[in-house]
């Protein structure tokens, strides 16, 4: 009954819903309104291209007008006193906003000036707009090699909403995709709706409500990006702003989590707080508070997404610039509350982290450096796997030049930090270091190195120990012309492993991808790869062959052609593994171009799939094919 109530609601909102200045030439306004500024800010006008005229600034040299973000001073009439501008197209309905920026004399700017105006579309609403994009797609098996496990028939539609109310300051918005499945198998008993996205959201002024996919950002010890489906309240005044939520801990995509706040034992309710405390230095102050649980079982197409947790998890980070560009800062504590057991009072554990971080960028050098610690009991409940116990310590850098760059970056950690009984202590450092260089009519080139270092102690008896290093090396280049294209590319990789497990190994990959459009119509793509690794103990070598080959071919304007076959050979020099897989693809489509129906696109395709395995040491052969028909129906519906 919960969801058919819920498919119908949502087939209801689906459907029911429903700088530089310059003097220009003057050129004759379309007849309209006049839009005198600054006395008509905030003006209902009834015409979608008003003559708009603004006041220049006293002590302007050079100015800019703006309307709705986009410049257009060129199109402008400027006289001693104002600038005036008629749009050439009719105006969206809703509101608009022309800003006005000039310059003094010095080149130093003087105060924008900004109003705003709105065209009505209705006595109700300013605006009121709404679309939906169906498409449905039905495949049909015409033959298989005898057990072929595919369904015998396949259906699935999908429909994505946007839609938009304005009235003044106050703003609704509603935009969602759902999707319905089907099959001759009965979708292996799994639901066949699912509401995949959609976020409903309430506006006035700075003031939101949103309830639905939301995104909240908060501090990065608490866990950083919070995407889940909830609701969201934020709240802006000034240099304050405030996010209050409740959302669900697990990801859920189904008309049953509509609005999925309701079991407790799958809710995050938090609060992020943004105060802005020295514009001048753009300082401000940021609090992440959050409680919740990720209790009872929860699954989403057979599988447990996240583990049982609760906890609760505070944290305040402050930033701002200390030298202008030259060196920013940043700051941030945090202490948690986190238990496993999420069925009785006892195991909760109280931890504590911190990090600090500078950057800063002079000229075309940009760099920075950090460093965090995280004790032995912290955990945020928002990211339950998170590796506590460690410092770390970061540097990257980065230069650029006319034609190339170089960066650098550069990492050591230290696990264990408090000494575990039981547990070694590892420290790990890696270094990266990276180079490009696009000039003019050359090819692009680019080169990477990366050394890591990783090496334990304190280890517990009966421990071997990490002993090892690891290096990675690639080069590569790309060159492309109007009608072909060539990218090769080596990468070398080396492990040394200094312990007593001795699991050393070596490999090389060479890649050479091309591209050639002997017609408009016609396009190839191949592509090579080759790869040998030597691994110890026993110097087993592995050699692989891969060879890739897609093709398009558009036959004519409805017609299209995708062919793609590939080859690999995988084989060991003790001869106990050789392999070669063949497989090849087609897939040809055809867009309907009947009458009926024009602004649906109807499109019939025909595909085909055929693979061979072959095992040389045991001797045997595996062939599988497959085709399908295809019908794919795209509709779009708009208002107004």
């Amino acid at each position: 009954m919960h969801r058919s109530f819920c498919v119908v609601a949502f087939s209801l909102i689906f459907f029911c819903m429903p700088w530089v200045a310059s003097r220009a030439l003057a050129t004759e306004p379309a007849a309209g309104e006049a839009l005198i500024l600054p006395d008509m800010n905030g003006q209902r006008l009834a015409s979608r291209r008003p003559l708009i005229t603004a006041p220049i600034p006293p002590g302007a040299a050079t100015l800019r007008m703006s309307l709705d973000d986009v410049d257009v001073t060129p199109l402008a009439v400027i006289t001693e006193t104002t600038v005036s501008y008629t749009p050439e197209f009719d105006l969206d309905y809703g509101s608009h906003t022309v800003m006005v920026e000039a310059l003094d004399q010095g080149g130093q700017p003087l105060p924008d000036s900004r109003w705003h105006f709105s065209i009505p579309q209705s006595d109700t609403w300013d605006r009121a707009s709404a679309s939906f994009q169906l498409d449905t797609n039905l495949v049909g098996k015409l033959g298989e090699h005898p057990g072929n496990t595919s369904p015998d028939w396949q259906a699935q539609t999908s429909g994505t909403l946007s839609s938009e109310l304005e009235k003044g300051k106050f703003r609704v918005t509603l935009d969602a995709n759902g999707w319905f499945v089907d099959d001759s198998d009965n979708y292996g008993g799994q639901d066949k709706f699912s509401l995949n996205t959609y976020l409903l959201k309430l506006a006035y002024d700075e003031q939101s409500l949103s309830l639905g996919d939301v995104s909240v950002e908060t501090t990065e010890l608490a866990g950083g990006s919070l995407a889940r489906r909830g609701g969201l309240l934020e709240l802006n005044a000034q240099e304050t702003s405030l996010q209050g939520f409740v959302l669900r801990s697990n990801t859920v995509a189904d008309f049953d989590h509509l609005l999925p706040v309701e079991d407790s034992n799958q809710r995050f309710t938090g609060m992020t707080l943004t105060q802005g405390l020295y514009p001048e230095k753009d300082v401000q102050l940021k609090a992440t508070a959050v409680t919740g649980q990720s209790g009872a079982d929860d699954n989403v197409g057979g599988a447990n997404l996240v583990p049982e947790t609760k906890g609760q998890i505070y944290s305040v980070a402050l930033s701002g610039t200390i030298v202008d560009e030259l060196l920013l800062g940043e700051v941030e504590y945090a202490r948690s509350s986190f238990n496993q057991d999420t069925q009785g009072p006892y195991g909760t554990k109280h931890g504590q982290a911190w990090r600090s971080k500078l950057s800063g960028r002079h000229d075309t050098l940009d760099y920075g450096g950090g460093y965090s610690f995280r004790d032995k009991y912290f955990q945020s409940i928002i990211s339950p796997g998170a590796i506590n116990n460690r410092k770390e310590y970061s540097l990257h850098a980065s230069k650029t030049f006319e034609e190339s760059s170089l960066s650098f970056n550069g990492m050591h950690s230290y696990d264990n930090v408090e000494k575990l009984e039981n547990i070694p202590t590892v420290r790990s450092t890696g270094l990266d270091l990276g180079y490009t260089l696009n000039k003019a009519d050359w090819p692009f080139l680019f080169a990477n190195a990366n050394l890591s270092w990783q090496r334990s102690g304190h280890e517990p008896d009966g421990f071997s120990g990490i002993d090892n290093q690891s290096r990675i090396l690639s080069v590569g280049l790309s060159l492309a012309r109007e009608t072909w294209s060539v990218v090769p590319s080596y990468v070398f990789t080396s492990f040394d492993d200094k312990s007593g497990a001795g699991l050393d190994s070596l490999s090389h990959q060479i890649l050479l991808s091309l591209g050639w459009q002997p017609l408009p119509e016609l396009s190839f793509n191949p592509a090579v790869t080759y790869a040998r690794t030597e691994t110890d103990p026993g110097s087993l070598v592995t050699e692989d062959w891969l060879a890739i080959l897609s093709t398009t071919w558009l036959i004519t304007d409805s017609q299209n052609l995708n062919l793609t076959l590939s080859g690999l050979d995988s084989r060991t020099n003790d001869d106990s593994m050789h392999v070669s897989v063949f497989n090849g693809q087609a897939q040809y489509n055809w867009i309907l171009g009947a009458n009926f129906l024009e602004s649906v696109t109807k499109t019939v395709g025909l595909s085909g799939q055929y693979s061979r395995t072959k095992d040389h040491v045991g001797n045997t052969d595996n062939d599988e094919y497959i085709a399908f028909l295809s019908l794919n129906f795209s509709i779009p519906v708009a208002w107004p």
